[in-house]
């Protein structure tokens, strides 16, 4: 038998020591409700209610038949024994998350306003696009750039026996403007293995006050301090940025698109409604102290 919510009754029919018993029984040979009320110790009343919950159960079956002295209600197993169906347990998911690093990305191609910051102190001059090669842009706790793009490789774990479910990205983000403006908007744009996602809208470019994580050394009212946390997820359904659906792109899509890692892009295109720029914020810097979280969600393949 499959095992539902309306199972409760044959569960119910075996919760008791009685009616167990009356099963044993029966397994014997059928009986009647006196010789089954003789052989428990029991009043004949009580055995018929027992019974009664095992007939809703369906596990016994009760009949009228001639006696010496009358009718009497005859009780017999309807079945030798049940083997139960479980329903199908979804696999536990398998989740993994990476951080990474805001000046990890593999390739590139940025405009001014445009520059990189560590921790400590600005990595080269601010707006020569050459700072975006050296080397000390993997400790950079703050990217940013007028017009262009930045591009991660992010290592692709799953086994051949997963499937892919879902992925999530989270970034701290904001626009990027000389100085600062809080009204500067930017469609910032979102690509995953040549795939469009979509594009979010930063309102602005924040630098009215210093954010939790940035440094001292940075003066506020000069400088982009902090972004918003966006939050793209990919399922089965689309894609979503902050629960808001921006394409019909699947994860399935991606999944089929997979190579040996995933390549994440993130834009601020010169022809954009918006072009506004792009500020990526890292740990250390803003007011989330992360770097780009990239988590997939998988499961194993069914057979």
């Amino acid at each position: 038998m499959h095992v539902t919510r309306n199972s409760f009754p044959f569960f119910e029919a075996l919760a008791s020591k009685t009616r167990l018993q009356i099963v044993e029984r029966l397994g014997e040979g059928n009986l009647n409700i006196r010789e089954l009320s003789d052989q428990l110790g029991l009043s004949p009343s009580i055995v018929a209610r027992h019974i009664r919950l095992l007939e809703d159960a369906q596990i016994v079956r009760t009949e009228l038949l001639p006696a010496s002295h009358g009718m009497q209600k005859v009780c017999r197993l309807i079945q030798s024994g049940f083997v139960l169906e479980f329903p199908h347990v979804r696999p536990f998911p398998k989740i993994n998350t990476l951080e990474i690093p805001v000046g990890s990305y593999t390739d590139w191609e940025v405009t001014p306003t445009c520059g990189i910051s560590t921790r400590d102190d600005s990595i080269g001059y601010i707006d020569d696009v050459r700072v975006f090669s050296d080397p000390r842009r993997f400790q950079a706790a703050v990217v940013w750039f007028g017009h262009g793009f930045v591009e991660y490789a992010i290592p692709n774990y799953l086994n051949e026996d997963e499937q892919l479910d879902g992925i999530r990205i989270q970034a701290e983000l904001c626009s990027e403007a000389p100085g600062y403006a809080m009204d500067w908007p930017s469609d910032i744009y979102f690509e995953l293995n040549g795939l469009k996602l979509g594009y979010w809208t930063s309102p602005g470019c924040y630098g009215d006050r210093r954010g939790v994580y940035t440094p001292q050394w940075v003066s506020v009212g000069n400088n982009s301090q902090y972004g918003e946390l966006v939050q793209l997820v990919l399922d089965d359904s689309g894609t979503y940025i902050n629960g808001r659906p921006v394409s019909s792109v699947t994860v399935r899509q991606v999944n089929a698109a997979m190579r040996k890692d995933f390549r994440l892009r993130m834009s601020s295109p010169a022809d954009a409604a918006n072009a506004g720029g792009l500020t990526i914020f890292g740990r250390g810097y803003g007011d989330y102290d992360q770097h780009i979280l990239f988590t997939t969600v998988a499961s194993d393949k069914q057979v």
